[in-house]
């Protein structure tokens, strides 16, 4: 996909019980878990659970519901959320699910955003 600019940056810590429910159409939204364990199902695409150093990438193309929960295991959640606007709208919804340490996420996205993102 091609990409026009990052939309906003996300850094969550949950120290209770948390459910959210978000609409999101047309973005890209990089998921990262730094610590603890959620629950996330994205309608009619995937139910997943995340992990401490677990990504996920999800194009909302022409558009998703996200509900996102504590997983009952975890006291605590730290999570970074990057949604970035793509240049094409209306494509059909994806996701993938890795497992990487943080360094090497933060290099490839550092390439990726040196390689595809023009900021406006």
């Amino acid at each position: 996909m091609d990409y026009s600019c990052i939309k906003k940056i996300n850094i969550t810590s949950y120290d209770t019980e948390f459910f959210s429910k978000k609409y999101y159409r047309d973005m890209e939204i990089i998921y990262f878990v730094l610590k603890g364990s959620i629950r996330q199902e994205l309608k009619n695409l995937s139910i997943t659970t995340l992990n401490s150093n677990d990504f996920q990438i999800t194009s909302t193309g022409s558009g998703i519901y996200c509900e996102t929960f504590e997983n009952k295991n975890t006291n605590k959640v730290e999570a970074v959320q990057i949604l970035i606007e793509p240049n094409l709208k209306g494509q059909i919804p994806t996701y993938q699910k890795k497992t990487s340490p943080l360094k090497t996420v933060l290099l490839i996205l550092q390439v990726q955003m040196e390689k595809i993102i023009r900021f406006k």
